[in-house]
């Protein structure tokens, strides 16, 4: 039974596509293949922008075979394959955390503010809004943060740096991710999600509906819909003004995965562009920068094959823990130093 599940659950990648909640959605997917085919179209200038539409120019333009057979990500598609069940069991230690966070969050209000009421009661429509949108914010948040971590911690990094050694992106780069790096964002999302739950559930003796929208929450459904599949692509796409102050943009995470060190540890957000402000992590262009991938100090030639991506980073944290720890030894006393000699190149004077 347990292997016919996980079977099941190793497979769902072939049905999600059918799933219009699911993250690779075919509805997902072709809306973000629309929206790069009218990139395409009004980039077109001068003769170009005169011709007719072509349907077949667009076509190549949104999926260039430079793009999608590039080596690097060919090794994406092979790391996705391969990586899936490592996900599966960050999912479920993401569903068992936030369960034990919102059980510890009810029993700290329990304790402070007494028992729950013995009656549920009926959040309403404006509070099922209010949850949805906490439960968006506290995933985003964590998310955030942990992102954040894996870049600002040395040892963290050494296992992210899976994510960002693809020097080619498309939308299959999003899954080439440590099991670590999983481990660290579950650990996060699990915390504010649960927190938010837990409150919640303590407030209304029970659980509080989101707003939905074909199975899914319906704010991250609409984030979904409008390029998110374009935050790892070759096509640049900024949300108009009075949008883009306020939502992450695909291009500012193109620019979070550039190897030009002026872009390095900028653009963290994965939806509210907010984080970024609060933490000065915030890069956003006045206009279209041209951007080379990859974690841009010489590197990525590490991040070669699939075993390559699952070892390397264990290698590199553990020779970083090892060099890290031998700094912290106690060193013995330096040798004293001959005093300077004086202008006149006579012997060293004693300093009164």
């Amino acid at each position: 039974e347990l292997l016919d599940q996980f079977v099941d659950e190793y497979t769902r990648p072939v049905f999600e596509v059918a799933t219009l909640s699911a993250r690779f959605s075919w509805l997902f997917l072709f809306s973000a293949a629309i929206i790069a085919m009218l990139v395409y179209r009004s980039n077109q200038s001068g003769e170009a922008a005169q011709k007719p539409w072509s349907f077949v120019e667009a076509l190549k333009a949104t999926f260039p075979r430079k793009v999608f057979l590039h080596p690097s990500a060919l090794l994406d598609y092979r790391y996705a394959a391969i990586n899936y069940a490592p996900q599966i069991l960050a999912f479920g230690a993401l569903m068992l955390g936030v369960t034990q966070v919102a059980q510890a969050t009810i029993g700290a209000l329990t304790m402070a503010a007494g028992a729950m009421p013995p009656e549920p009661a009926s959040p309403g429509l404006a509070m099922s809004a209010l949850f949805g949108l906490l439960i968006l914010l506290a995933l985003d948040g964590g998310l955030f943060f942990a992102h954040w971590l894996m870049h600002r911690v040395p040892v963290f990094w050494e296992f992210h740096k899976v994510h960002h050694s693809a020097e080619i992106l498309t939308p299959v780069t999003v899954l080439r991710m440590h099991p670590v790096d999983m481990i660290v964002n579950s650990l996060f999302t699990s915390l504010f999600i649960g927190v938010v739950n837990g409150i919640f559930f303590y407030a209304y003796s029970g659980p509080v509906a989101e707003l939905w929208l074909f199975g899914s929450n319906a704010a991250v459904f609409t984030f979904f819909f409008f390029g998110y599949h374009l935050r790892h692509s070759h096509v640049w796409v900024m949300f108009p003004k009075g949008i883009r102050d306020y939502i992450s943009s695909p291009a500012l995470h193109l620019i979070h995965h550039s190897s030009d060190p002026k872009h390095w540890d900028k653009n963290f957000a994965r939806i509210f562009v907010f984080w970024d402000r609060l933490t000065n992590s915030l890069y956003m262009p006045e206009r279209r920068e041209e951007l080379k991938y990859g974690i841009g100090n010489g590197e990525d030639g590490k991040f070669n094959s699939v075993y390559n991506l699952y070892v390397t980073p264990f290698v590199d944290a553990a020779r970083r823990l090892r060099s890290d720890g031998e700094a912290a030894q106690p060193q013995p006393p330096a040798e004293p130093q001959p005093a300077a000699r004086d202008l006149a190149g006579g012997e060293a004077t004693e300093n009164a």
